[in-house]
C-alpha cells in the first residue's frame, strides 16, 4: 500500500517525447493556441477553458469527418 500522493510512476523523458498526447499537444499549441511543452496540468486546463477550441483541435487531428469537416 502507498501513502496518498504518492508518484507510483513517471516516465522516462524519452518515453514522453514518443508519446502522442506529446504529439498532439505540440500539434495542437501551433494550429490551435493550446499550451507549449508537456505539462499535462497545462493541457488539461486549456481544454476545460477552451472546450469549443480542445474539441476542434480534436477533430482536425483526428480527422473525424462529419458536421463540420
Amino acid at each position: 500500500m502507498t501513502a496518498e500522493g504518492t508518484e507510483l510512476y513517471a516516465p522516462s523523458a524519452e518515453k514522453i517525447a514518443q508519446a502522442k498526447l506529446t504529439r498532439f499537444a505540440a500539434w495542437a499549441h501551433e494550429h490551435h493556441g493550446a499550451p507549449a511543452g508537456t505539462d499535462y496540468g497545462a493541457l488539461h486546463r486549456w481544454s476545460v477553458e477552451n472546450v469549443g477550441t480542445f474539441w476542434r483541435a480534436v477533430h482536425d487531428w483526428f480527422e473525424v469527418v462529419g458536421e463540420g469537416s
